[in-house]
């Protein structure tokens, strides 16, 4: 969060490049935010007896809100990351876990590849 607020707003090609990679940071770092959360959640299981079952309904309410919200800022981020001309697709895909599988070309022309999770 302090790099994305001490991170200005892009106003020029470089400063689109610097804002860019930054967020490509974001992306491919895989373990702080579920680290975090694991924290928290083991946390909130040492001291489950204090909790109400109505705050645990609250509590289950708001870790799905803040999954699919994390879900949709990501979305957007790679969208963001993989539209910059200054990313290679195949080489960031890979950083990810990710490998472009390709097909028979006489299947069809224009399909370029699959993508799949190998981690």
């Amino acid at each position: 969060l302090i790099q994305f607020t001490n991170c200005p707003l892009p106003k020029t090609k470089s400063g689109e490049a610097k804002f860019t990679n930054m967020l490509q940071t974001f992306v491919l770092d895989r373990h702080s935010v579920p680290s975090a959360i694991y924290s928290g959640l083991t946390y909130l299981k040492q001291h489950q007896q204090a909790l109400s079952s109505s705050s645990l309904d609250q509590l289950e309410l708001h870790i799905q809100k803040f999954m699919m919200a994390r879900v949709g800022l990501r979305f957007l981020t790679e969208h963001h990351i993989l539209c910059s001309p200054d990313i290679h697709v195949p080489a960031f895909r890979k950083q990810q876990g990710y490998i472009l599988q390709d097909y028979e070309k006489d299947q069809d022309p224009c399909f370029l590849g699959a993508i799949s999770n190998t981690v």
